[in-house]
């Protein structure tokens, strides 16, 4: 394609027009502000590579390749064909087309309009007219931003108040309380805060308190001055972290509940060669949940003893599960647990239903442990504390001896003091009072002899028969202190079987109880139902080399198996869960020392100034 370019200029403020006839034999022909273009347009307001003119079928057509397009009298166009007396408009070059001459196939003329009068450019663009340069304005923003998110949340952390090297400084945070950040501090956080910590999350000089330093364990100390050891440094020196960080243990901006480091490791450091560190210790080895984990070993009730205040309190002692038999406890309690989930169900006050765990066994609110079982809430809808004489029903207090006796003895005194009433026939055993006479015989009236032989009577079978013996162990003692003559064990139901470990129902609700506790075989309220390790391994098991499960999902991720096709293994009951450490053992126990004296005496001197 052969175009004659017809360049027509006029100078401002003059009509005096200069022209320039330039050949172009190209097709298409690129117009634009770059160099490269055919038709080079050197304007702001054009874009590099603008437009594309090109022959089609005998006519040009000039057709936009950006979104800025072109201009048709007051419309955008993307695309037009330049017939004799049309025009188009690219910025302030106006475009209009001729007959072909001088062996070109056509004429373009090429109009470069003067520049808009100052009046006119400031009507349009007053903005861009009282505004500094683009480069001026690129510097100015770049400052503010400096400025404002690096220059002066610095220099509030430069100027931060921080205590000395070696100062002891405690902090009490207020229940509810929530501090705010710096304004612009907050963008310089490397991750959201945990829970635990959003009170303060807002401060980061609660835990930051000197400018590119990490967080130092006097920091922490600072709020959590009675934080517990491990272990009693005097006779595990090691086991105290004197020179460590507690972030090494703690990690923050990671969300979640609490900053703990879930893995294994931090405890195996020192658990894989325990008697290196504590070469006194009873602990073995350990490197893994799943490797060489021990048996658990229940602390259970072995005895009984009565102390200082007359109570029973048992006397915990922790035992390894027998091989092939069940671990026995002392607990005081005749329970078949058999009988009561029996599947045809068992007989209750509304009448014979099917019972299941949940029914008797509920958790505390924070969903840890259950609850205690309480006779009257738990019990009281199928056993019912009455005592019957001649149909009357009277309610009996539970775990009170001597509020029985007494309620025993009330109602036979109230039947001599009727008066009338007299011994029945069928009652009479002729037996005869040491040194007296018969008070037995048929017919004869009531005395306060007779009214203490009968609640004496009475009490034998609501003790030691009907009752109290149904569900306790109870003993008759010739003691005269003792108003009922009756000792009834107290149940005396163990809550926390497994003391150096935690372990949340609420977290395995899902499960059913019969999984980890075999009570539908139990005759004897004496066997503890407590899961061996093998129960807990078949779900917590993500550290078990070779462990089927994991084998069977590692093949999955890595596309050795399918999960639509290949089984998973027959010992899989559940999913896998986590088996690190923390997931059943905290760290800071109660009762150790605490990890900084220091801290921790001017914590209490604090408290008990009611300082802040």
């Amino acid at each position: 394609m052969r175009i004659l370019l017809v360049t027509q200029r006029t100078r401002a403020g003059s009509d005096e027009t200069s022209q320039r006839e330039t050949v172009l034999d190209h097709d298409p022909i690129r117009i634009g502000r770059g160099s490269p273009m055919e038709i080079n347009l050197p304007e702001i307001d054009v874009d590099y590579h603008h437009a594309t003119l090109s022959n089609e079928g005998g006519d040009l057509t000039l057709a936009a390749v950006g979104e800025n397009g072109l201009t048709v009298g007051k419309k955008r166009q993307q695309s037009v064909v330049l017939s004799p007396g049309a025009s188009v408009d690219i910025g302030r070059y106006r475009f209009t087309t001729e007959a072909g001459r001088d062996g070109a196939d056509h004429v373009l003329v090429m109009q470069v309009m003067p520049p808009q009068p100052l009046k006119t450019r400031r009507e349009k663009r007053a903005l861009a007219d009282v505004l500094p340069g683009r480069r001026a304005m690129a510097w100015v923003f770049c400052l503010a931003i400096l400025g404002a998110l690096i220059a002066w949340p610095l220099l509030n952390s430069l100027t931060r108040e921080a205590p000395a090297d070696g100062e002891i400084v405690v902090t009490q945070i207020e229940e509810g309380e929530v501090r705010a950040p710096h304004p612009t501090e907050a963008l310089w956080s490397s991750g959201p805060m945990s829970e635990a910590h959003a009170g303060i999350g807002g401060d980061c000089g609660a835990c930051h308190q000197r400018p590119f330093e990490k967080t130092q364990n006097t920091a922490c100390l600072s709020c959590h001055a009675t934080t517990t050891n491990h272990a009693a440094p005097a006779d595990h020196p090691l086991a105290s972290l004197e020179g460590a960080r507690c972030a090494d243990c703690h990690k923050e901006h990671n969300g979640g509940k609490r900053p703990v480091v879930a893995a294994s490791t931090g405890c195996t450091n020192c658990h894989a060669d325990i008697a290196s560190v504590a070469p006194t210790t009873n602990l073995r080895p350990i490197s893994g949940f799943v490797a060489d984990h021990p048996n658990f070993e229940p602390a259970i009730i072995t005895e009984v003893a009565r102390g200082e205040d007359g109570r029973l309190k048992p006397v915990l002692i922790p035992r390894p599960f027998p091989k092939d038999a069940v671990l026995q406890e002392l607990s005081g309690l005749r329970f078949p647990h058999d009988k009561h989930l029996a599947e045809d169900g068992v007989a209750l006050l509304t009448g014979k239903q099917p019972l299941a765990c949940k029914d008797c066994h509920q958790t505390e609110a924070d969903g840890n442990l259950m609850r205690p079982i309480k006779m009257e809430r738990d019990c009281g809808g199928c056993h019912v504390m009455e005592f019957a004489p001649a149909g009357t029903a009277i309610a009996l207090p539970h775990a009170d001896e001597a509020g029985i006796a007494e309620i025993v003895l009330g109602y036979f005194q109230a039947r001599v003091a009727e008066g009338s009433a007299q011994v029945a026939a069928e009652r009479s055993s002729g037996r005869r009072r040491l040194g007296g006479k018969a008070t037995r015989v048929a017919g004869t009236a009531l005395t306060d002899a007779w009214a203490e032989e009968e609640t004496q009577r009475q009490l034998d079978a609501i003790f030691g028969v009907r009752l109290c013996a149904t569900c306790h162990e109870a003993q008759k003692v010739e003691d005269i202190s003792i108003a009922s003559g009756w000792l009834v064990q107290p149940a005396l139901l163990q809550r926390h079987w497994m003391q150096r470990a935690e372990f949340s129902h609420k977290r395995h609700e899902e499960m059913d109880c019969a999984g980890c506790h075999a009570a539908e075989q139990s005759k004897s309220a004496t066997d503890v139902l407590m899961p061996e390790i093998s129960v807990c391994v078949e779900c917590h098991n993500v550290e078990g080399a070779g462990d089927p499960l994991l084998e069977f999902f590692k093949g999955l991720a890595a596309g050795e198996a399918n999960a639509q096709t290949a089984p998973a293994p027959a010992n899989v009951k559940a999913k896998p869960a986590p088996a690190e450490c923390v997931t059943c053992h905290g760290f800071h126990l109660e009762g150790q020392e605490p990890m900084s004296p220091a801290h921790a005496a001017a914590y209490r001197e604090l408290v008990g100034t009611g300082g802040q």
